[in-house]
């Protein structure tokens, strides 16, 4: 075998190499959310291999985050985050390396943001892109809600994912809860300012309970669903 051969055959493994460790790279805040309180998320697609989860909570309170198998509902390694930025190994993956999990985020009321990172291939890439597109198409709203004060509200949702989203309208204190019949709770926000607003995606379907607690304060709540 000559000598040229051979460096034509050792380039060609090099920039093989170098092109397919080029071809990853981290796609920062594919999936980002906002809000106080305890949120399950809705369930997000992982493509690739490695993917980590990004967390502040400006106020510096106590803050739990649980990735799950959107399959099991059992938690992926590790159960809970201890530093501002964890790399994450996904467990089980189909054939194709796809994954679904969703995030279980729990806080004491103080605002947090948590975004979710993924190292992915430019194929990977393009796929989640589709995903992407199809979550900016216009939603249906379930049910609006106005008010004053403190109420509760029975809502039935046919499927889920939904989403609910919270307003405060006037100066005050207001806080929401969802809860299942089995008065497991999925969602949790508390607002103190005219104007703000938290929203969080709800994993369950059936008859649930919007619990408001506000003193004289006006508020509205949304609900929708995404197609």
């Amino acid at each position: 075998m000559n000598h040229k051969y051979l460096l034509c055959l050792s380039l060609a493994v090099f920039v093989g190499a170098a092109l397919y460790a080029d071809d990853y790279r981290w796609i920062k805040g594919t999936f980002t959310w906002k809000g106080n309180g305890t949120m399950i998320t809705q369930v997000v697609p992982l493509y690739g291999e490695t993917y980590r989860v990004n967390y502040a909570s400006p106020q510096k309170g106590p803050l739990s985050i649980t990735v799950l198998d959107a399959a099991t509902k059992k938690p992926l390694p590790p159960k809970e985050l201890l530093k501002s930025r964890q790399v994450l190994q996904p467990g089980s993956k189909s054939a194709d390396g796809l994954q679904f999990a969703m995030l279980v985020i729990e806080g004491d009321g103080r605002p947090w943001e948590v975004r979710l990172d993924q190292c992915l291939t430019s194929v990977q890439e393009w796929r989640l892109k589709g995903v992407l597109e199809e979550q900016k198409k216009p939603a249906t709203k379930l049910g609006v809600w106005a008010g004053t004060g403190s109420e509760k509200i029975v809502f039935t949702a046919q499927n889920a994912p939904w989403k609910l989203h919270v307003i405060q309208e006037t100066e005050g204190n207001v806080v929401v809860t969802v809860t299942s019949d089995d008065a497991k709770l999925y969602y949790s926000t508390q607002l103190n300012s005219a104007g703000q607003e938290g929203e969080g995606w709800i994993t369950v379907a059936g008859p649930v309970t919007v619990s408001v607690t506000a003193s004289d304060t006006d508020w509205t709540i949304e609900a929708e669903k995404r197609q």
